[in-house]
Formats: C-alpha cells, structure tokens, sequence
C-alpha cells in the first residue's frame, strides 16, 4: 500500500483465496475424495495442490469467519473515511486471531 498497491486487489486476492480454501474444506469435511474435490470446483491441478496444503488443519468454521472479517473490511473500504492501511492492519490481526 505504502507504493500505491491498490487495497481492494489486495482484499479481493484475500477473498478467493478463503472462498476456495473454505471450499475444498467444506468438501473434504463431506468426506469427498481428493479427486472428486478437483472434479467438482474445475481447479486446475497445480492450485489444488497448493490449496490443499494451505488448507492445512483450519476447519470450515474458522475459514468463514475469516472470510466474514475480508467482506467487513471491504465494506468498511467503501463505506468509511478511514485509513486503508488502519483497515487492513486491523483485518491482518483478526485474522491471525482466528487462526492463532
């Protein structure tokens, strides 16, 4: 942000990547295999893998409500006069809160 990164890049970067980690977790907690996962969500195969391994032990609960904090820190983008970097630094410690 301090060279002129857009924040709302940043946050919708934020978003689809916990919307598809959120995803597959959600799926794999159905009890679907790694390959009908892949099938269901068209991924290719690279960000699948790499999804997955970033999944890690983070249940679909905590992943919402990350999600949840990205879409309130969007929201306060758009809808407030604050700083985007207080926004965001605030965002940051939420979700490492979330997933301690």
């Amino acid at each position: 942000l301090q060279h002129g990164g857009n924040p709302f890049s940043l946050l919708g970067l934020l978003s689809r990547n916990y919307s598809q980690l959120l995803t597959i977790r959600t799926l794999q907690e159905r009890g679907l295999s790694p390959a009908a996962i892949r099938e269901k969500t068209g991924m290719q195969e690279w960000l699948f893998q790499k999804l997955v391994r970033s999944v890690g032990h983070a249940t679909s609960r905590k992943l919402s409500m990350a999600l949840k904090k990205i879409l309130t820190a969007d929201s306060r983008l758009k809808n407030t006069s604050l700083f985007p970097v207080d926004i965001l630094g605030s965002l940051v410690q939420d979700l490492v809160a979330i997933h301690g």
